[in-house]
């Protein structure tokens, strides 16, 4: 069996809307990492599960994000999960905007769909 191209056009690309970024309702994707952080700030905060935030702590802790400190400090929030974003969220834009893309990257590979959300 040989794999045929993925050909964009047809009837099944008619259902999906164009994905549009930036403006009142979400972040523009080409402002600064820090930017586009801040702005998603509030509907992470609310909407992130203590298991994600979990998932994002252990990964900016393996890319040298976070140190052993912030990792505990944040860990410790548990299981109160607006606590513990909030403080995972500031604490990485704070550090500026190569830790906040990072957190982004991290969080669009751990929660695609709530990341779609945030940035409609």
């Amino acid at each position: 069996m040989s794999r045929r191209p993925i050909q964009h056009g047809g009837a099944a690309d008619m259902n999906r809307r164009p994905i549009q970024h930036g403006g009142a309702a979400g972040p523009d994707l080409q402002a600064p990492p820090k930017t586009r952080l801040v702005s998603m700030r509030k509907g992470f905060i609310d909407r992130v599960s203590m298991c994600n935030v979990l998932m994002l702590l252990d990964e900016l802790r393996q890319e040298n994000v976070l140190n052993e400190q912030e990792y505990r400090h944040v860990h410790v929030l548990q299981p109160d999960s607006h606590r513990a974003a909030t403080a995972l969220v500031d604490m990485v834009a704070n550090k500026g905007d190569p830790a906040s893309g990072i957190m982004i990257r991290a969080f669009l590979k751990i929660d695609p769909f709530l990341f779609a959300d945030l940035n409609p």
